[in-house]
C-alpha cells in the first residue's frame, strides 16, 4: 500500500476505535486502555508502510536497471555481431592472402622444373641432330628424371592440400609411429647423423585415425627436424594417454634438441612461406591441417638454445 496509505489506514482505524468506545460509553479510567489498544495500529502500519515504500522503490530501480540492461544487451549484441562480421572479413582476407601465396608458391614450383625440362628438350634436340654419345645422353636423361621428381613432389603436395576425404579406422598410434619412423624414415635420420629415441606409453588405446594422413603429418614433422638439425643432435618421440580429461586424449610429443627459435619465427611455421627449393615450406601447414581434420590439435613451442617441441593432441 505504501507509507502514506498505511498511515492513513492506521489513523482511520484508531479514530474508528476511539469513536466506537466513546459512543458506547468510556470513562476517564478507560483512556489508558484505549491508548494501549490503539498503539499497535501505528506500530504495525509504520514499518509495514516503510517496507512497502522501500519495496516499491526497489522494484522501480530493478525495472529501471532491467531496461538499461536490455539496452546494453542489445548494444552488446550489435557490437558482437559487428565484431563477428569483421572477423569473418579478416578470415576471408587471410584465406585470400594464403591462397594467393599458395598459388604463387605452386607456380614457382611448377615453372622451374618445366623451364628446365624445356631447356633440356631444346638441347637434346640440337644434340640429337648433331649426334650425341651415350654418356652425354644419360646425363640429360638424369636431369629429366630429377626435374620430373620435383614436379611429382609438387603434384603430391597439391593433392594433399586439396584432399578433403577421411578414411577413419581404429588404429594404434604406437604401431604407426614404430612403422613410419623406425622403418620409413630411419635411413634418412641416420644418414643425417641424428639420434632417435622412441618412448611409447603401453596404455595408449586404439583411436579413430586416417592412416595415410597421420603418416604424412608425422613424416612432415620429422622431415622438418631432419632439415634443420645438425649431426649429433637428437629427436625424442613420446606418446602418453591422459584418461583424466573429458574426452580422454592421446598426446604425441616430438622434441628436437638444437638451437631453437624465437617466438616470432614459431608463429610463422604453420603459414605457407615463399618458395623454397625442396618444398619443406609447406610440410608443416599440411601436417597441421591433417591433424585438425582428425579432430586433433598441433602446437609448437621453442626456446632459443634449448630446442623445439611439437605436441599433437588426439581425442580418444
Amino acid at each position: 500500500m505504501g507509507l502514506r496509505a498505511s498511515l492513513i489506514t492506521a489513523a482511520a482505524g484508531m479514530i474508528f476505535f476511539v469513536l466506537a468506545n466513546i459512543k458506547y460509553g468510556v470513562s476517564i479510567y478507560n483512556w489508558f486502555d484505549i491508548i494501549y489498544r490503539i498503539v499497535p495500529f501505528i506500530m504495525i502500519a509504520l514499518p509495514t508502510g516503510i517496507l512497502s515504500y522501500k519495496a516499491d522503490n526497489f522494484i522501480e530501480r530493478i525495472d529501471s536497471l532491467n531496461n538499461k540492461l536490455q539496452i546494453k544487451n542489445k548494444e552488446l549484441n550489435e557490437s558482437l555481431q559487428t565484431i563477428e562480421n569483421m572477423q569473418a572479413q579478416l578470415l576471408e582476407r587471410e584465406r585470400e592472402k594464403a591462397m594467393l601465396k599458395l598459388t604463387e608458391n605452386m607456380a614457382h614450383r611448377i615453372r622451374n622444373p618445366l623451364m628446365s625440362l624445356g631447356g633440356i628438350a631444346t638441347i637434346l634436340d640440337k644434340k640429337l641432330k648433331k649426334g650425341v654419345d651415350k654418356k652425354e645422353l644419360i646425363k640429360y636423361i638424369e636431369y629429366i628424371e630429377q626435374e620430373s621428381k620435383k614436379l611429382d613432389k609438387v603434384l603430391v603436395t597439391m593433392l594433399n592440400i586439396s584432399d578433403q576425404t577421411l578414411d577413419l579406422k581404429q588404429l594404434s598410434i604406437n604401431n604407426i609411429i614404430k612403422n613410419r619412423v623406425s622403418t620409413d624414415l630411419m635411413h634418412s635420420i641416420k644418414s643425417h647423423g641424428i639420434n632417435l629415441s622412441i618412448q611409447l606409453d603401453d596404455k595408449v588405446p586404439l583411436i579413430q585415425l586416417d592412416e595415410k594422413k597421420i603418416n604424412i603429418a608425422l613424416s612432415n614433422i620429422i622431415k622438418y627436424y631432419i632439415s634443420t638439425m645438425d649431426r649429433g643432435e637428437s629427436i625424442t618421440i613420446k606418446t602418453h594417454y591422459n584418461e583424466n580429461l573429458r574426452p580422454p586424449v592421446v598426446i604425441i610429443s616430438i622434441y628436437g634438441s638444437g638451437i631453437g627459435m624465437p617466438e616470432e619465427m614459431v608463429n610463422k611455421l604453420f603459414k605457407p612461406s615463399v618458395y623454397e627449393e625442396g618444398g619443406e615450406d609447406l610440410d608443416l601447414p599440411i601436417a597441421k591441417r591433417f591433424i585438425e581434420m582428425l579432430g586433433g590439435v598441433l602446437k609448437i613451442t621453442s626456446k632459443v638454445d634449448e630446442g623445439t617441441k611439437f605436441t599433437i593432441t588426439l581425442p580418444v
